[in-house]
């Protein structure tokens, strides 16, 4: 694969989505998470929280139709 093409955004445009710092919100992989920043990349993205660890927010409205989701 080209290498412009394998480092491209798929299926964009891309849009935060809306939050608070922490705001408590329901993740698909970890259950109810806390936002407790935001990643500094291309596109700016929740970081949440459970006990410990801290991992990007992964929401429903971001996957497209017919995505399974493993648990």
């Amino acid at each position: 694969m080209a290498r412009m093409l394998r480092h491209r955004l798929h299926f964009g445009p891309y849009q935060t989505p809306r939050f608070r710092i922490v705001q408590r919100v329901e993740d698909l992989r970890r259950g109810t998470v806390r936002i407790v920043g935001l990643r500094a990349g291309r596109i700016p993205w929740p970081i949440g929280q459970t006990k410990r660890a801290k991992s990007l927010v992964l929401k429903a409205a971001l996957l497209l139709p017919g995505a399974i989701v493993l648990t």
